[in-house]
């Protein structure tokens, strides 16, 4: 099925600061490969009018669409005054008793459409996936409860990877001190 029949697609913001009232906004170094947004890095700006449609809202997912490496990041929760700029697509999807919303932004993480991004990306210098293009991704669609399955496994596995690599920084700063107490 086309991912244009299973959700609506539109651009980040592109507007510009100026005074007024304060905005977060989550930029493409906010969002890792594997679809973690870190929230704590999010930059804020300043504006007089932000149109309400680009608010992001629970369950819309935002795509690195203007970059070399396209991953997708679901907002699990409303976001207050926050955008996602105009080198994100960001996908609303139509019907959330037919497609998971986890399930679509794993889907667009997954080698499945890694590949069909790798082939049908515009650019020499920066990589970029066109909206259209992106609507045209065919999405294999298990049942409801199947896409709950794999989006909760999906979870699973990114949260042992922040776990993991939580670990392996831990690990390093013991060392460091291990060696300054030795050697310092």
């Amino acid at each position: 099925m086309k991912l244009s029949d299973l959700c609506r697609v539109k651009s980040g913001f592109q507007g510009r600061s100026s005074e007024g009232k304060t905005y977060k906004q989550i930029k493409l170094k906010d969002v890792t490969k594997e679809g973690i947004i870190l929230f704590d890095q999010l930059t804020e700006f300043e504006s007089q009018n932000v149109n309400e449609r680009f608010f992001l809202k629970k369950n819309d997912i935002i795509f690195k669409a203007k970059c070399a490496e396209n991953s997708a990041a679901l907002i699990e929760e409303d976001l207050a005054d926050t955008v996602a700029t105009s080198h994100f697509l960001v996908l609303t999807v139509n019907n959330v008793n037919q497609v998971d919303p986890a399930y679509l932004a794993m889907y667009l993480n997954s080698d499945f459409a890694q590949s069909y991004f790798k082939i049908n990306a515009q650019g020499v210098t920066v990589p970029m996936i066109r909206l259209s293009t992106l609507e045209e991704l065919d999405v294999k669609l298990p049942t409801i409860e199947k896409q709950r399955e794999v989006a909760k496994a999906y979870q699973l596995l990114k949260d042992e990877r922040a776990v993991m690599e939580q670990l392996i920084q831990n690990r390093e700063k013991q060392f460091k001190a291990y060696l300054q107490n030795l050697l310092g």
